[in-house]
This record gives structure tokens, sequence and C-alpha cells, in this order.
């Protein structure tokens, strides 16, 4: 990782997009992550007729990887159809944290926030 893309990553962590909880009807799961103990708990609301997500909001700790993905997953998903959401790969996410490559042991801390929105949108689309 080049000094740069550091810096991106611990200025996501540290000042996270759509931090917090979304009062009203909304969609909740949580996520944790046995290996570094990263847990992510979202919240999300969707606009069933337009099959669109309105509006996410997310709380969590662990590492600086996981933080700065699920800061930055919230700010390209919003507004996005489920459809394209559950098409997003890991490859992708590399992409929104500006690195070519990721250390497998680093993969779950980057891919926590992502599965744990695809898993409730899935089973949400099953209902």
């Amino acid at each position: 990782m080049s000094d740069l893309f550091t810096q991106i990553i611990l200025d996501e962590a540290k000042n996270p997009a759509h931090y917090g909880a979304l009062t009203g009807n909304h969609l909740k799961t949580a996520k944790y992550n046995p290996s570094c103990g990263d847990m992510i708990q979202i919240t999300l609301r969707i606009d069933d007729q337009k099959q669109v997500l309105e509006d996410l909001k997310w709380t969590g700790q662990g590492c600086s990887i996981s933080m700065a993905a699920m800061s930055l997953l919230s700010q390209e998903i919003i507004g996005k159809p489920i459809t394209r959401i559950l098409q997003l790969t890991h490859r992708e996410m590399l992409g929104l944290l500006d690195l070519e490559s990721i250390a497998p042991g680093r993969l779950k801390c980057m891919m926590i926030g992502l599965t744990a929105v695809q898993n409730l949108l899935s089973e949400n689309q099953k209902k």
C-alpha cells in the first residue's frame, strides 16, 4: 500500500460516511468477523417499487480497512438499484479503496460490509 492509499483508508476510517442508525421502517443486519474482531451493524431502507436502496446507515468497530470499506461502500450504493448492488465484487471493493490487491488475510475485513448488505438484500428479495 502506498502512503496515498494508506491515507485514504485512514481518513475514511476516522470520518466514516453514513455512520449512525436509521429511524422508521428499515431492514437490519449485523456481521462479525471472528478472525480479526470486525463488527458491522447495518440498517437500510429500500424503495420497493423502484427496487433501489433508498438509504443506509451503519455502525461498527474494527480495523481501518473494514471501517473505510464500509464508509466508501455506503457512499457508492445509496440510490443504486438492488440488482446492481447484488452484483458488486471484491474487485470493485478494491477499486473503492484505490487498491490493486489486498493480503488474503485482509480480504474478509474489506468484504464484511458488502457481504452483510448483499445477504440482507438477498434475504429480503426472497420474502
